[in-house]
Parts: structure tokens; sequence; C-alpha cells
């Protein structure tokens, strides 16, 4: 039997020389599911630095959300692993891109199809949208282990995205819906957006750097309409691919 060795992420983290700093820093990297492989340290003065190979513990362990929780932003790691890249498969983009054996588009289904269109109008620019389908305590869940309620932080979620590539081509590659006995009506969409990085938005500001994100999005709807959300894209993917074009 042969068991696959999960792939290494290396981040580098600097930190003050105080009784405890170590312990919270590996406290936090262990209760976000990450297990640590090699560490080297260094100091200078009252600062410390060290670098760490990490190795999830499962698959859905994301490197972007502890990045958040050590206050590292996304595009620090991606600057520290550009050198590292190969530049034949990294970053990924559509010219990399192999079509797999799945080539289905899911179903029609009412609730997925109707899921696709709202975030269809969301890119297209129809601010009303969001407000008429997303019930008034909806529960979202967004990239980074962002937690929050209400439309408003929905609109600011997606119009923040769009913010940030205005002229990107959004297109949702599958979509699903379902109705079950006893179960609330669910929907889920995987979608790409691919254009340029040209506005101010949630990758800061403008680069001109050829973005492509890959999404997936799922949905629990309600009287009230859309309730729960959650959506995932990688947001240190993302920012790979931008300090890979600008350095």
């Amino acid at each position: 039997m042969t068991r696959n060795t999960p792939s290494l992420e290396h981040i580098r983290i600097e930190f003050a020389c105080e009784e405890g700093a170590l312990r919270r820093t590996l406290g936090v990297i262990e209760a976000r599911g990450f297990s640590v492989r090699s560490m080297q340290m260094g100091s200078d003065g009252d600062r410390a630095v060290m670098t760490l190979a990490l190795a999830p513990m499962d698959p859905s362990r994301r490197i972007d959300t502890l990045l958040r929780q050590l206050d590292r932003t996304a595009e620090d790691w991606a600057r520290s692993r550009l050198p590292h890249l190969d530049p034949d498969t990294q970053p990924f983009t559509p010219r990399v891109d192999v079509t797999g054996p799945y080539t289905g588009q899911g179903n029609t289904d009412q609730w997925g199809e109707g899921f696709a269109n709202v975030l269809i109008r969301v890119m297209e620019g129809d601010l009303s949208i969001i407000p008429d389908q997303y019930d008034r305590a909806c529960h979202l869940h967004y990239p980074c282990g962002v937690e929050a309620h209400g439309p408003e932080a929905a609109d600011r979620f997606w119009l923040g995205l769009r913010a940030a590539l205005p002229s990107a081509r959004f297109e949702v590659h599958h979509r699903i819906g379902m109705e079950e006995p006893l179960m609330p009506p669910r929907a889920a969409l995987r979608w790409s957006l691919k254009g340029r990085h040209e506005g101010w938005g949630a990758f800061g500001a403008p680069t001109g750097a050829d973005i492509y994100v890959m999404g997936i999005s799922h949905a629990e709807f309600g009287p009230g309409g859309l309730r729960r959300e959650w959506t995932l894209y990688d947001e240190a993917a993302v920012w790979t691919q931008i300090v890979a074009q600008t350095g």
C-alpha cells in the first residue's frame, strides 16, 4: 500500500523574543490543523525569525486561513514563495490546466439555476440582487475563515471581488440544486473569474496582473431567501499570481 505524503507549506515568521511567544505561535499552527515537519530559528536582538515546514493534517486545512490567524498576509507568504516556484506549472493558470475525466455541468434544478443567476447578476453590477435574494439574517462563510451575517456583508464580499477585476469574465462551470424531504433546498456552484487586476478591491491596489480565480459556492435556502452561504477561493494562490507578475 502506498500512502500519499501531503505537500509541505513553508512560512517565515518574525516575532518578539518574549516569554511564551514561541509556544503561542506553535499552538495556533497546531490548532489550525497543521503539523510542524521542520523548523529553523535565528535571532537579532529582541527579534526572532522562524522558518517552518508545515503539513496539513487533512485536505480541508487552508494556508491562507492560518496566515490570517498569525497576522501574516497572503501577499507576504506569496512573496516568500516566489523564488521556489516551478515556472512551468506555478502559479496555476488556465495555461497549465488539464481537462479531467468529468466534464458534466450539473443539473437543471431550479435552486442551482437560481443561485447561479444571483451570482451572475452580481458580477454584472446588479446592486439590488443581494438585498432582494438574501435573508436579512443570512449566515455567511467566506475565504480565510471569514464568518459574517446579513446581506450587507455579502455585498462587501462579492462587490469587493468584482471591484478588483472589473472587466474579468465570470463563468459558472457547474451548478447543481437539490430538494429532499425534511431538508432545506440547497445549491452548489463551481465558478471562475478570469481577467486583469485593474481595480481597487479584494486584492488592494490595482497591479495590472492577469488573475485566474477558481471558486466554489454552496447555499441553503429558507422562507426569507438565501440563508446560508459558503464560498471559497484560494487567496494565497491569487496573490502568488500577482507577485509572480509584479515582483
